[in-house]
């Protein structure tokens, strides 16, 4: 499934924004376009979403293009921005490129060459697709690491369940300060691979086919440390 790529655009005429939201959505079904009039606007969308590209105009009231680039690159870096305006000359321009945006557009152009530069700045760059690879089979690693380390650990867990129930004494507080602390990794060998699952793409193991006998024993398991506490046992019993 494709992820839309969210696209903001900031222009004090109401009429070019739309303009420039509507042609790019012709241009792309897989794009989302927000339409805002100001950089006071842009900044608010900015904390309530997820922004790929900030197109922006230069001259606005309040917060120019050039201050919206530059606070954006600060709050969001991951975001890419392009500079748009009819009052630009070379000073802007060496300014908009030290500030990081990945294009200056000046006013008028051709809406062709404005779709291509966007679609240019959201393209990521070799480096980024070679980390990305990299990334994805480090992530792969890992996951497949945490899924064996679960075995063990279920296992961990029902013997140290069932010494604490059965032993008395000093055994048995030494018993279920084992099955707290096999609790705490199994709980973050879980968080673990579902963060490498989602990296990588794959469906979260708990969208996945299970076993549900053995996830109630693994579940009884880690509730006996609450359940021993007020002197009670759990117990999976067969289905009759």
């Amino acid at each position: 499934m494709t992820i839309a790529k969210h696209i903001l655009i900031a222009d004090d005429e109401p009429k070019v924004a739309f303009f420039l939201g509507q042609s790019l959505e012709r241009s792309n079904r897989d794009y989302r376009i927000t339409v805002v009039n100001s950089g006071e606007e842009a900044l608010r969308e900015l904390t309530r979403s997820t922004v790929d590209l900030l197109v922006t105009d230069l001259r606005m009231p309040g917060i120019s293009g050039l201050e919206l680039i530059r606070q954006v690159r600060t709050s969001s870096p991951h975001t890419r921005s392009i500079l748009i305006t009819a009052y630009g000359d070379d000073a802007v321009e060496a300014e908009a490129r030290r500030l990081g945006a990945s294009r200056y557009i000046a006013k008028p152009f051709d809406i062709e060459l404005f779709i291509t530069a966007v679609q240019e700045s959201l393209a990521p760059s070799r480096e980024e697709r070679a980390m990305s690879d990299e990334q994805r089979l480090r992530d792969k690693a890992v996951s497949l690491v945490f899924h064996k380390l679960r075995i063990p650990l279920t296992f961990i867990l029902s013997h140290a369940s069932m010494l604490a129930e059965q032993v008395e004494g000093p055994h048995r507080e030494m018993a279920q300060a084992i099955l707290r602390h096999a609790l705490e990794m199994r709980e973050a060998v879980d968080d673990f691979t579902l963060l490498a699952e989602w990296s990588i793409g794959q469906m979260p193991g708990y969208l996945q086919t299970i076993n549900l006998h053995h996830a109630l024993e693994t579940t009884a398991a880690q509730l006996s440390a609450l359940a021993l506490e007020r002197e009670q046992t759990i117990e999976v019993a067969p289905a009759t």
